[in-house]
């Protein structure tokens, strides 16, 4: 719910933009939060999980991915920005 709430408040706030940029920001920023999600549902069972980042080497690698692929994300996001600042 809360990442249907930020993309549509990003598509709000970019509405005065035109092109195919917003599309891709929305899709980007649903991305964002799929993967800071997936983070966070990492710990959700607390810092004894075996399966949690505190204990497993594995989870921590892989919010490492996520991590990584948010900050891709935001970055792209970001060029998209500055791309429809740039065509105004």
């Amino acid at each position: 719910m809360r990442t249907i709430l930020a993309v549509v408040a990003l598509s709000a706030a970019l509405g005065g933009w035109a092109g195919t940029s917003v599309p891709r920001i929305n899709q980007l920023l649903a991305g964002i939060f799929d993967d800071v999600g997936g983070i966070a549902r990492s710990f959700s069972g607390g810092p004894d999980d075996p399966n949690g980042p505190v204990v497993s080497a594995a989870t921590r690698g892989q919010d490492a991915e996520r991590l990584q692929a948010a900050t891709d994300k935001a970055n792209q996001i970001a060029d998209e920005l500055q791309h429809l600042k740039n065509g105004r």
